[in-house]
């Protein structure tokens, strides 16, 4: 995100609500949330995304 990436972000948000909702289809709904922790602070996230809807997502954050 740092780096202006944010279409690469962006494409693999989309990539985990993809796999989130195929997991929750399999009535999987405990392992159907994700969430992304910052390299450096394992009590910060990048992005939750929960039976492929987001929670969080901190691209939204650096657009504002």
């Amino acid at each position: 995100m740092n780096s202006g990436q944010v279409s690469l972000w962006n494409s693999y948000v989309r990539d985990i609500q993809e796999v989130s909702q195929i997991i929750a289809d399999e009535k999987l709904d405990s392992m159907a949330t994700f969430k992304v922790l910052t390299p450096t602070d394992q009590n910060r996230c990048f992005l939750i995304v929960s039976d492929r809807k987001i929670k969080y997502n901190i691209g939204e954050d650096l657009a504002n």
